[in-house]
């Protein structure tokens, strides 16, 4: 699945500037479109949000539960804390707990999991990080839509072995304009570089950093679609 063009030793080079690179075009064109229509049309989206120091995840049928009233109050105190404070919320396919417990037999993105932490596809990882040890990765599908956000984090959580972050964007003609750009800081939060979510590209960058995917826009059209997570040590 990994386009045959890649030349690792020119990226591992790039990626030494800033310990991050956006690789454009990372798989053959087929498989990403495959992926893009399990995203876009097969999977089951679960709403997920920050709550005063905890994650809190939603499942389609709790959500119709609630009232239209409760539903708009929750997402309003999100917005609100997140206005000094860490927050975020967006829709998630959680792949990793999923593949674990085995549950949506046979859905597609279980064979991604397994891509992601496969031989070829850790190798490459290694190669343009530099970081030998990893040994596979964690990973959810996202989806931000109007509204969505994460504030500034550094993904460095203790008692993980975090290494690498990555961010395999399948949003198709994503315009800068709609917001949900990964967005990385420097010195007194001015802004050190930005990606934009480009289709079939692949976000790179090591552990802890200081980013943010900013606020996908209300005119957005469309969602933005991406598979995140983070490769790891034994």
């Amino acid at each position: 699945m990994l386009s045959p063009a890649l030349d690792f030793a020119a990226l591992a080079e790039a990626y030494k500037a800033k310990n991050r690179i956006l690789i454009r075009d990372v798989l053959e064109p087929a498989p990403a479109e495959d992926l893009y229509n399990v995203l876009a049309r097969e999977t089951p989206w679960k709403l997920v949000y920050y709550e005063q120091g905890n994650t809190v995840v939603l499942s389609p049928e709790e959500l119709q539960r609630l009232s239209p009233q409760d539903r708009a109050q929750r997402i309003a105190n999100v917005c609100a804390r997140a206005r000094d404070q860490f927050g975020f919320i967006y829709q998630a396919f959680l792949m990793a707990e999923n593949y674990a417990q085995k549950n949506y037999p046979g859905h597609p993105l279980h064979a991604v999991f397994e891509f992601i932490n496969s031989a070829p596809f850790v190798n490459m990882v290694r190669q343009v990080t530099g970081i030998s040890s990893i040994n596979g990765a964690d990973g959810q599908a996202t989806l931000y839509v109007p509204g969505h956000f994460l504030n500034t984090h550094t993904d460095q959580i203790q008692g993980h072995k975090r290494r690498v972050a990555y961010v395999l964007n399948m949003s198709k003609n994503w315009d800068p304009d709609w917001g949900g750009l990964l967005q990385f800081y420097g010195p007194e939060k001015s802004i050190d570089q930005v990606f934009v979510p480009r289709f079939n590209s692949l976000s790179l960058f090591t552990v802890p950093q200081d980013h943010a995917v900013t606020a996908v826009a209300p005119y957005a059209p469309v969602g933005r679609f991406a598979i995140t997570g983070w490769f790891v040590d034994p």
